[in-house]
């Protein structure tokens, strides 16, 4: 795995599945993404996403290798965001 010598993954964004060639029910889930804003979410489910420069973004959560919910918002200069999914 790792990154190339840019400093990018050397996998396009989106999910890459790793798979053990000697034990079938053994595998991995890595999601490739082209930003440096992510977070992962507590136990509970919330989430804190600390540090973004005001813009418009679109926030996608991911659940499962199969489920992501997205979300559109617009984050002021200064200001905190409250963005829940269903």
């Amino acid at each position: 795995m790792g990154t190339s010598t840019n400093g990018r993954s050397r996998w396009p964004p989106g999910l890459v599945t790793l798979r053990c060639d000697i034990h079938e029910h053994m595998r991995g889930l890595v999601m490739v993404l082209e930003t440096p804003h992510f977070t992962v979410s507590k136990t509970d489910g919330t989430y804190r996403l600390a540090g973004l420069p005001a813009g418009h973004y679109k926030l996608k959560a991911w659940l499962s290798s199969t489920r992501t919910l997205e979300r559109e918002v617009d984050l002021k200069s200064g200001a905190t965001l409250r963005a829940d999914f269903p």
